[in-house]
């Protein structure tokens, strides 16, 4: 089996010669000495880097191991003439690919090789004989080859794949195909290479991760090798070596060991050593590639595994038969005893341990161990096999942090050790009795201690562990200031510890100190006065001496209580604590002091303040402690005098008038505020208010800062302003009265152009009505109102309104070709034309009261409306008038008319008469119908006659003449006495059938597929319409498709199996009965009329039903033919009589 590292799935091999950095990608790709393609594991698609990966299919190539001969045909690819291989061409022989000759190549002419012709001879010499990898050519014909090339060293391209899977067993198979002839070794050994290219291997991991293809041809070329792209070797134990092949533009190269950069060395370095690594360890190595723009490439990662340097044993004790250790993964190991005998073997596993079975060894017997990795043997390693029975555990007294002797008993004559933290802190020996005492320095309390003993043998006991209890009670605690506002008692003591604070010998608080020694105990507030005690007890539940604190007073005294002072006050009376002493201060400076009694009340004697003043009054208790300042303003209780009223009148908006400065003025009318405002520092106010009824009371007050309020002013409104304008409603050309609104009671008048027209006297509601004669529109009359006080309103000037509606206007004539309506209308008046509810055009009436309307053309029958509004918005009634037809009718004819013609065809305006003359003489006439098509019927008339034909619509409107020479219409080659020619001739008139291009008929002529399609979808004038045909010979080109298209969709035609149509192909005369048959829904029975057609044929019904329905007698011989083609003339004469029963037998 060959060894080499371990090559999991999916893991790349890389085909080099040299290590290649790609500039810019990131990649580490290497070029390869010589491969074709290579086929990527993922996807299978063929890359160009050299990576070689898992493949399922190799590319297209012909190999050759046997004689063959060739000719006419052509080798996709490429050629491998294998050894011992003669491949003779004998003419018209292609190879699109390259041509490699192991063997020999003869050719006797018409060789073609697009590639390249590799051999051992590079001539085209004729030789006796050929040795195995050349070529001769031979013959007149001429070869073509391309290129011709040397097979050399320096190798070529051949097909080689690989892939890789796991084994159960760990191993790696790597199989893949290559050449059946080559010579392949991997790590230098043979790998077989079946004939069909195909080989296998398998490898399991060893210590080396690097894995070599090398393939030679039978010429002893090395044809091409497939490697990894560096290699990794053990200098040493600590020691792994890298080794890689360098490439130009490569700066730097980065070494890094498991994930990390271990160091940077030049461009031009081919190998690196990672040193002190540790023996027996598992490293992840990589390389990158830097090139000179500091482009990195992808870190090329290899796993490797350092060796031992012998093998590492486990102790052993007492009687033993299992030896453990460790060593390099898969090494042998060997038990001998007296490096001869052997006791027994075994092998590490993948984690380098190993457990060897042995037989049976006592304490005091050295064993010896030896490795062997494969690649190396260890020498012998020796260990002795000791006493494996451990004294019992050493007994120890108790131990305080006040003790400097540790005591107990263990095995007689034991070594005693004492361990602190893992260091040995006292030593001693066990007497004859087993006692042992040993001196100690002093250990803080909760140390652990470890105590051994070790008896003469060496043997150790397991460790008997020991806490260092408490026994030293705490320093008594610091205690901070504790006052009457305290909720807590503060301060330091021994960490850990836990502090308690009693009143009275009341625990009232506990608490734990802190890392730092800080603690905080909360506690109820407490009475001045009052004695705290505080202990701390540690966690061995040792306590302090006690600590005492004394409650100190801080607290002020309550805020005192004041009653209201005012500007009248010459006392200041209120309460606070008990025989504190009351301080009265204005500004700072104090006027006047009392003592509360017992029960707190106080009465200060001041002189009085002014309104607005700030009394400042404190309480101080015995201690000194003083209270808040309470803060009282002096109130004002004096009101303020009466405010003067400067004159109000009826058209006063502004109350004006003097007061207390800073005094609030109310103004009230009828108990109804009207306005406020405040008296300025001159003692002057200025209020504003709506305008008052003459007459009204207003009632003027001051109120003060404080509240006070004056006496009231009360002044009356006085009456100095005239009506309000009247207001007048409408007044028209046909008014005959006027009312309105003006002040109650007051005099209206009424004039125009300075003339009194009427008067009256508005009602108490101040409504007013005037008779007058009736105005003209436009005359302009002014209305006023006089007062009782003799007071004139301001004028209200009212127009006298039109509203005379003007006369209908008049119309002219309109058509459907008018696109003016004219008419006469009110001078100056507009005109409005209407279509229903739609305006469609308005003009301006002249003042000779002409107007003429630009209209887009009404359609026959069209209704229009016409009105006139004067500038007034005085609308007309409405005139109303029909739009006439005035159009002649367009006429179209679409039919050829000729001396066989029997009708005239063509379209026109729905409901026209059409009527065809000969010179003046009628020869037939008709009515189009709803559609506008017509159809005239004639008697056939003579070559060269002359028609004239003429449509007359029903408003008596005549179409431009339609004049047309009757022409001949036989066709040149078909005969007068031919029996088809009236139904060809009708089809031809009725546009169903036509000629060719050069005017012939050609009846004997076989009718294509395509020309059935289109003369029956005319003939049922079937819906044609521009779309794909549905069958693949039937292009958007064809000129049929549409009609192809048309009976397909109308399920009278069908396609062949194959997509095709076959539109060139003759229609045989079965298919013909089937799409008449079917197009014309012919009815048939079962009877057999012909005796070519027999019961069971396909078309059997259908031939019935052509003949049942007169359209087809067959032949005299009393046979149908069905699968001969059916001729132009034939088709026709059966579309006749199908189409018209007129030409039926």
């Amino acid at each position: 089996m060959v060894k080499k590292s371990r090559l999991k799935k999916g893991l790349t091999l890389l085909v080099m010669s040299s290590l290649v950095v790609q500039l810019g990608t990131g990649a580490l790709p290497v070029h390869a000495e010589s491969v074709k393609s290579v086929v990527s594991e993922e996807k299978g698609e063929v890359t160009d880097s050299g990576e070689v990966k898992v493949a399922s299919t190799a590319t297209d190539y012909t190999v050759t191991t046997e004689n063959e001969s060739w000719s006419n045909k052509t080798i996709d690819g490429d050629l491998y003439i294998g050894p011992n291989s003669l491949v003779t061409v004998d003419g018209n022989v292609t190879i699109t690919g390259n041509v490699y000759v192991y063997g020999t190549l003869a050719s006797y002419g018409g060789l073609t090789i697009e590639g390249t012709l590799n051999a051992r001879n590079d001539g085209y010499r004729m030789e006796p004989a050929l040795s195995q990898g050349q070529f001769q050519m031979i013959g007149v014909e001429p070869n073509s080859i391309n290129l011709t090339n040397l097979l050399r060293q320096d190798g070529y391209d051949i097909p080689f794949i690989v892939k890789n899977e796991k084994l159960e067993n760990g191993d790696t198979l790597i199989k893949g195909k290559t050449l059946p002839f080559l010579d392949m070794t991997l790590y230098g050994e043979s790998v077989s290479v079946n004939a069909d290219g195909s080989f296998a291997v398998a490898v399991e991991e060893a210590i080396f991760d690097d894995a070599q293809f090398i393939l030679k041809d039978g010429f002893g070329n090395t044809v091409s090798k497939y490697t990894m792209n560096f290699t990794v070797g053990h200098k040493s134990f600590d020691e792994v070596q890298v080794t890689w092949n360098t490439e130009r533009e490569v700066k730097e190269y980065a070494l890094y060991i498991d994930g990390h950069l271990k160091e940077t060395v030049s461009g031009d370095t081919t190998s690196y050593t990672f040193k002190n690594l540790d023996e027996g360890a598992r490293y992840e190595l990589g390389i990158a590639a830097i090139d000179t723009h500091n482009n990195t490439s992808e870190i090329k990662k290899l796993s490797v595994l350092t060796l031992i340097s012998e093998p590492v044993i486990d102790p052993l004790y007492g009687m033993t038969n299992t030896v453990t250790g460790r060593a390099f993964p898969g090494t042998n190991i060997q038990l001998l005893l007296g490096g001869e005998m052997t006791l027994g073997s075994g092998q590490t596993g993948d984690d380098g341990r190993f457990s060897v079975s042995s037989r049976s060894v006592g304490p005091g017997v050295t064993i010896n161990i030896q490795a062997n990795t494969g690649i190396v043997r260890t020498g012998l390693v020796s260990v002795l096999v000791q006493d494996g029975t451990a004294p019992v555990k050493p007994t120890v007294n108790p131990v305080t942090d006040k003790d400097v002797v540790i005591s107990g008993t263990a095995e007689e004559n034991a070594e005693i050790k004492v361990k602190l933290e893992g260091k040995v802190i006292a030593e001693g020996t066990a007497d004859e009795n087993g006692n042992y005492s040993i001196a100690i320095p002093k250990q803080q309390a909760g140390s652990k201690l470890f105590i051994t003993s070790t008896n003469t043998s060496g043997n150790t006991s397991q460790a008997t562990e020991i806490i260092v209890s408490d026994v030293t009670a705490p320093e008594k605690p610091v205690v901070n200031k504790v006052t009457d506002e305290s909720t807590s008692v503060t301060g330091t003591a021994e960490a850990g510890a836990t502090v308690t604070v009693k009143a009275d010998t009341i625990e009232i608080g506990t608490a734990t100190v802190d890392q730092e020694g800080n603690y905080v105990v909360s506690i109820p507030k407490q009475q001045v006065g009052t004695q705290l005690e505080i202990t701390v007890a540690d966690k061995a539940g040792n306590i302090s001496e006690a600590a005492r604190v004394t409650i100190l007073d801080v607290t002020a005294p309550a805020i005192p209580t004041v009653k209201e002072v005012t500007d009248n006050s010459t006392e200041v009376k209120g309460s606070a604590e008990a025989d504190s002493v009351i301080s009265v201060k204005v500004e700072g400076a104090e006027i006047g002091t009392a003592t509360a009694n017992k029960d707190g009340e106080f009465v200060v004697a001041i002189a009085k303040q002014q309104a607005g003043t700030k009394l400042s009054i404190t309480a101080t208790d015995a201690a000194g402690n003083v209270s808040e300042v309470k803060t009282v303003m002096v109130v004002d209780v004096t009101a303020p005098d009466a405010p003067t009223v400067d004159k109000v009148t009826d058209n006063s908006t502004v109350i004006t008038g003097s007061g207390e400065v800073d005094a609030l003025i109310t103004i009230k009318a009828d108990d109804s505020e009207l306005a406020t405002t405040t008296v300025s520092s001159a003692g002057k106010y200025e209020a504003t208010i709506s305008a008052q009824k003459a007459g009204t009371k207003i009632q003027v007050i001051a109120t003060d800062a404080a509240g006070n309020t004056s006496e009231t002013t009360e002044v009356t409104v006085m009456d100095e302003s005239a009506p309000k304008v009247p207001t007048v409603n409408e007044v028209t050309d046909q008014s005959t009265v006027i009312t309105g609104n003006a002040e109650a009671e007051s005099l209206v008048s009424v004039t125009a152009n300075n003339s009194e027209l009427a008067t009256a006297t508005a009602d108490a509601d101040g409504e007013f009505s005037i008779e007058i004669k009736k105005q003209q529109a436009g005359t302009k009359l002014t209305v006023t109102a006089t007062d009782a006080a003799g007071n004139i309103s301001s004028a209200k000037e009212v127009t006298v309104l039109d509203v005379t509606a003007p006369s209908a206007p008049t119309i002219n004539h309109v058509t459907d070709q008018s696109t003016k309506v004219t008419g006469t209308a009110e001078a100056a008046a507009l005109v409005t034309v209407m279509d229903g509810n739609k305006e469609i055009a308005v003009a301006t009436a002249s003042v000779d009261g002409n107007y003429s309307i630009t209209i887009p053309k009404q359609k026959t029958g069209t209704v229009l409306s016409i009105s006139a509004t004067d500038k007034a918005g005085n609308i007309s009634s409405v005139k109303e008038v029909v739009v006439t037809d005035g159009t002649s009718p367009v006429m179209e004819l679409t039919s050829k008319v000729t001396h066989y013609s029997t009708r005239i065809i063509g379209t026109v305006e729905t409901g026209a008469t059409i009527t065809v003359k000969a010179g003046s003489k009628s020869i037939g006439t008709v009515t189009a119908n709803e559609k506008g098509e017509y159809e005239v019927k004639i008697e056939k008339q003579k070559i060269g006659t002359k028609l004239s034909i003429i449509a007359t619509d029903a408003a008596g409107n005549n179409s431009k003449a339609i004049l047309v020479t009757v022409e001949d219409g036989n066709y040149p080659d078909l005969k007068l006495s031919h029996w088809a020619l009236d139904k060809i001739m009708y089809l031809a008139d009725e546009k169903i059938i036509g000629g060719y291009p050069d005017g012939a008929f050609q009846p004997e002529k076989n009718t294509t597929r395509a020309e059935a399609a289109k003369m029956l979808a005319i003939a049922l004038d079937l819906p044609i319409e521009d779309v794909p045909s549905g069958y693949k010979d039937v292009s958007d080109k064809h000129w049929g498709k549409n009609y192809i298209a048309a009976v397909s969709k109308a399920g009278l035609f069908t396609g062949n199996p194959d997509g095709t149509f076959a539109p060139n192909d003759g229609l045989k005369r079965a298919e013909m009965a089937k799409i008449i048959s079917i197009a014309y829904e012919l009815d048939a029975s079962d009877k057999n009329h012909f005796s070519d057609v027999k019961a069971g044929h396909w078309s059997k019904g259908y031939i019935s039903g052509l003949f049942e329905n007169g359209i087809t007698t067959g032949y005299p011989d009393k046979t149908f033919q069905p699968g001969e083609p059916t001729t132009r003339a034939e088709y026709s004469v059966f579309l006749a009589r199908a189409k018209n029963e007129e030409f039926r037998k």
